[in-house]
């Protein structure tokens, strides 16, 4: 879900509590007419409070709950050279050690998905400006305003230009 859909996501989620218990999910037509019947989602993804969304009802039809907590360093610095061999981007774990200096070690909440986005930006520049990827802060710090909505830093890299 994007919160983007027009019914609430509470609303949404709650349409699916008799597919989940019956764990397959019956398509409804335009004029009425019932056809097909698939596996029911059997994965939910969510930074919400799950809590928030769903009544006690809906929750003990998700039998199993998992939570996903921030990475520590060592895990985040794993994470971004996985990332980085993926995208066939050559590793410097000095890149770890500014992210982490220049944001999370000042409140910014390190999450596992970070170096996967952080680099696709990162290839985009580059592509935009028709360089070769080769991580240095300059690049990962433009990457990372673009990413955390930082339009300070946005500004000032914009005017570097």
């Amino acid at each position: 879900m994007t919160g983007r859909q027009i019914v609430s996501p509470r609303d949404l989620l709650n349409r699916w509590i008799l597919p989940l218990e019956e764990a397959a999910l019956i398509y409804d037509a335009r004029d009425r007419k019932k056809f097909g019947a698939v596996r029911a989602v059997d994965r939910l993804s969510t930074n919400l409070d799950p809590r928030e969304l769903v009544d006690q009802a809906f929750l003990r039809r998700i039998r199993h709950k998992i939570p996903i907590d921030s990475p520590d360093r060592d895990m985040f610095s794993e994470i971004f050279e996985l990332c980085c061999r993926q995208r066939q981007i050559p590793f410097d774990s000095s890149s770890v050690e500014f992210l982490y200096y220049k944001y999370y070690d000042r409140g910014r909440v390190p999450r596992s998905s970070d170096p996967r986005d952080l680099l696709d930006i990162v290839q985009s520049i580059c592509r935009f400006n028709g360089r070769r990827v080769a991580l240095d802060n300059e690049l990962l710090a433009d990457a990372a305003s673009r990413f955390f909505c930082d339009m300070e830093d946005m500004s000032t890299t914009a005017s570097a230009h």
